[in-house]
C-alpha cells in the first residue's frame, strides 16, 4: 500500500513540474536571434535590375534606393558605366561610358547608420538614335574604416535601356549536343544560342524524352536574359525513362515574344540491369541451343 501511494506522489510530482516547465516556457521572452532574419550588411543599392524603354529625342526620370547597413555613417559616391558580357560565360565586363545619356542628380550623399536615399537620376537619349539595346550599371561606392584597416565598397544596379523603335527579337542555335545513348539516370544535353537582333529579350530552355514510358519533367523553367550579338551557352537534363528502349529527345529554348527552336534526336536508354538481363538472355539460349545439338 505504501509502494502504490508513493507511485502516485512520484506521477503526481512529475506533473508538476512539467506544468510548470510549460508555464514558463510561454511567459519567457523569446530570444532575438530566434525571432530576427538575417539583415544586409554593408552598402546596399536596390533594385538590383532595371529595364526602361526611351524614345530617341526623349527624356525620363528613374531612380534607385542606396542605404547604410553599417555601424558607420558612409559618404557614398556615385557613377555610371556601360556593361558587355563574354561570349558563353556571359561574364560581365564593364567600362566607361561612350555617351552622357544618363544623368545622376547627386554626385554623393552621407548615409548615417541605418539611413537609406533615394537617388533620383535622368535619362536623355540624343534625337536620331538607333533603336536597341543598351546596358549601364548605376554605381555606389563608399570607403570603410574600421580601426587602421580601410576599404572601398561598392554596390551596383544593373539597367537595360532600350532606344524605342523598330525592335527585332531573333535567335539562332550556334551548336547543340546530345547523348544518342543513355546510360545513367539522366540524359545530358547542351546548346548554345546567339541574340542576332537588336535588343535584349528572355528565354526559358527545356528538354523532355518521348515514349510509353516517360516519365513527366519535375524542373520549373528558368528563364534567362540574352544580349544581342554575344553568344550564351545552357546545359540541362533529363530523367531516365522507365523501361529500356529507343524514345525520342527533344530540346530547345522559347522566347517570351513566343518563338521556340526545338531539336529533337532518337536515343537509346540501357540501364545497366537490362545489359545484364540481355546477356542473361543470351546466355541461356546458348546454352540451350548446345543442349538441343547434343
Amino acid at each position: 500500500m505504501t509502494k502504490f501511494a508513493g507511485s502516485r506522489l512520484f506521477r503526481a510530482f512529475s506533473y508538476a513540474v512539467t506544468i510548470f516547465c510549460l508555464v514558463l516556457c510561454s511567459i519567457m521572452p523569446v530570444s532575438a536571434s530566434t525571432i530576427h532574419t538575417k539583415s544586409p550588411k554593408g552598402l546596399l543599392i536596390t533594385p538590383a535590375t532595371q529595364f526602361a524603354t526611351v524614345n530617341a529625342g526623349k527624356t525620363q526620370a528613374g531612380d534607385f534606393g542606396v542605404a547604410n547597413h553599417t555601424a558607420n555613417p558612409l559618404t557614398v559616391s556615385f557613377s555610371i558605366k556601360q556593361f558587355t558580357v563574354d561570349n558563353y560565360s556571359y561574364n560581365y565586363n564593364f567600362n566607361p561610358p561612350n555617351n552622357n545619356w544618363i544623368k545622376i542628380s547627386l554626385p554623393q550623399v552621407t548615409l548615417l547608420p541605418g539611413q537609406t536615399q533615394t537617388v533620383p537620376y535622368n535619362i536623355n537619349i540624343p534625337i536620331g538614335t538607333q533603336p536597341g539595346g543598351n546596358y549601364f550599371i548605376l554605381l555606389a561606392s563608399a570607403t570603410l574604416t574600421s580601426g587602421n584597416l580601410t576599404s572601398k565598397v561598392q554596390a551596383a544596379s544593373l539597367l537595360y535601356l532600350t532606344v524605342n523603335g523598330k525592335l527585332t527579337y531573333t535567335s539562332r542555335l550556334v551548336h547543340d549536343y546530345i547523348q544518342r545513348v543513355m546510360f545513367g539516370t539522366q540524359l545530358a544535353y547542351h546548346f548554345s544560342v546567339i541574340d542576332t537582333g537588336n535588343d535584349y529579350f528572355f528565354i526559358y530552355t527545356s528538354g523532355a524524352l518521348h515514349g510509353l514510358s516517360t516519365k513527366p519533367a519535375m524542373t520549373t523553367p528558368v528563364t534567362h536574359l540574352v544580349i544581342p550579338g554575344k553568344i550564351r551557352q545552357f546545359t540541362g537534363t533529363i530523367p531516365h525513362p522507365l523501361l529500356p528502349g529507343v524514345y525520342r529527345a527533344t530540346y530547345g529554348y522559347t522566347t517570351d515574344t513566343g518563338a521556340a527552336v526545338q531539336r529533337s534526336q532518337l536515343i537509346l536508354y540501357m540501364p545497366p540491369w537490362s545489359i545484364a538481363v540481355v546477356l542473361l538472355v543470351l546466355l541461356a539460349g546458348n546454352v540451350w541451343y548446345v543442349k538441343r545439338e547434343k
